[in-house]
């Protein structure tokens, strides 16, 4: 992140005094650089949205469906407060756990 501040800095700074075409290359240097800083600090897989694994069904005008609880009395507490509804188990079931990583680097068999 502060390679890219430095190259927007240095972008600022070089402005007045380059040619066109170095200018261009500048430019298109750092945002290549602010793109890839973007992808590096995306979310992965083991930062994504919690399972919850029960589902409310709330009635007033329309009927309201939401699978954010983690327990049954989470879920009856809200349902309770507001118009009427019920409580249910989340009928998707949880995303599967992450492929455990082998600290040890495989290799493969010398041939002889």
């Amino acid at each position: 992140m502060l390679d890219s501040i430095a190259l927007i800095l240095a972008d600022l700074e070089l402005r007045c005094t380059l040619p066109q075409e170095e200018e261009t290359m500048l430019a298109r240097t750092t945002l290549a650089a602010l793109s890839l800083t973007a992808v590096m600090i995306q979310p992965h897989a083991a930062n994504a949205a919690p399972y919850w694994p029960w589902c409310s069904e709330s009635y007033s005008r329309t009927t309201t469906r939401a699978c954010a609880f983690s327990s049954w009395e989470q879920c009856m507490d809200t349902v309770r407060g507001g118009a009427g509804g019920h409580c249910y188990t989340n009928p998707y079931p949880p995303p599967p756990a992450p492929a455990a990583r082998s600290a040890k680097p495989r290799h493969h068999a010398a041939r002889n």
